[in-house]
């Protein structure tokens, strides 16, 4: 799984870097930003980035209650949940349907919320 987003992450600067660049092509076959233009793609990369940091804020939250030696209120038990665990499973499904080519799994960060 790490491996995926270590490759995820390289991905990502590459597509950022195609973007600065005005790279045309990559390896051949057209740049993303050239395919599906530079709001779209600069929207999956804010998006990826998004994500990344609702993880780690829960997962750094969840360090400083175990180096604290604390529980957490509830409250703050349900941000740290929703910050990590909420996250991590909707980054999952859309790496899922990322590899599975499917538009039907609709999931949206804040499920939880609602």
């Amino acid at each position: 799984m790490f491996n995926d987003i270590e490759s995820g992450l390289y991905d990502m600067l590459i597509i950022v870097d195609d973007i600065l660049d005005a790279t045309i092509l990559r390896k051949g076959l057209p740049s993303a930003h050239m395919v599906y233009g530079i709001p779209l793609t600069d929207i999956a990369i804010d998006d990826f980035i998004t994500l990344g940091i609702r993880f780690f804020t829960g997962h750094r939250l969840e360090i400083y209650y175990r180096d604290i030696q604390q529980c957490p209120t509830f409250n703050d038990f349900r941000v740290l949940i929703r910050a990590k665990y909420a996250t991590a499973f909707v980054w999952g499904v859309q790496w899922l349907k990322l590899c599975a080519n499917n538009d039907k799994i609709e999931l949206s960060a804040d499920f939880c919320d609602k």
